[in-house]
């Protein structure tokens, strides 16, 4: 849990299209509504570190799947011992702040994870809101389409890997919706039709 002094907080982001390190300097425990809601206020009062693209749809599918597990990767594991203070610098210097708890209690084998309060929370919401502005390398169309890619992936994923095959129901709905549009495009016709015989100057 953070002391008295305010200690610079590195926040993990995990983003569709990659890890994010981002640093809050100083920070006391506080989040303010200007700092989270301004993007310009929260550019400039955080900053990124680091930026880890995913190389291909089926790297972040990996990655999400195990950040859902809490089960950190080589992949992370690297970024952060890359770009985190060294251990000479002075571990107790900084925290780190994760979203997840599990995922956090894993990393604090290693690393000096902050206790996932609200605040932190708050601030790695405003990192989602505001990440467009903060990675210049992305466009807000290459964010997105990343995002819907990930998501399809990862729902597709998950209906496989059900035993229980409880996408059944959902497959069932769907086809049954097809089939009402389709019959009542049939429906409309046929009245129309029986209309135009019964009333035929009209």
């Amino acid at each position: 849990i953070m002391g008295d002094a305010p200690k610079d907080l590195y926040l993990l982001f995990e983003s569709a299209a990659g890890y994010a390190l981002i640093l809050r300097k100083e920070f006391d425990g506080r989040a303010n509504d200007e700092e989270l809601l301004d993007a310009k206020v929260f550019t400039k009062a955080v900053k990124l570190v680091a930026f880890q693209p995913f190389a291909t749809a089926e790297e972040a599918l990996e990655q999400i799947n195990a950040m859902v597990a809490g089960e950190p990767t080589d992949t992370l594991m690297n970024m952060l011992d890359t770009n985190l203070p060294s251990a000479k610098k002075g571990k107790g210097s900084y925290q780190l702040g994760v979203y997840d708890v599990e995922l956090g209690r894993a990393l604090s084998e290693k690393f000096p994870v902050a206790a996932t309060t609200d605040s932190i929370r708050e601030l790695l919401r405003a990192c989602r809101v505001h990440f467009g502005r903060m990675v210049k390398a992305l466009t807000d169309t290459e964010l997105g389409a990343a995002h819907v890619g990930l998501a399809h992936s990862y729902s597709r994923n998950k209906l496989q890997d059900d035993p229980n095959r409880q996408d059944k129901p959902i497959i069932n709905a769907i086809a049954l919706l097809d089939a009402m549009d389709k019959n009542l495009n049939t429906f409309a016709m046929r009245v129309k039709e029986w209309y135009s015989w019964h009333f035929p100057e009209l």
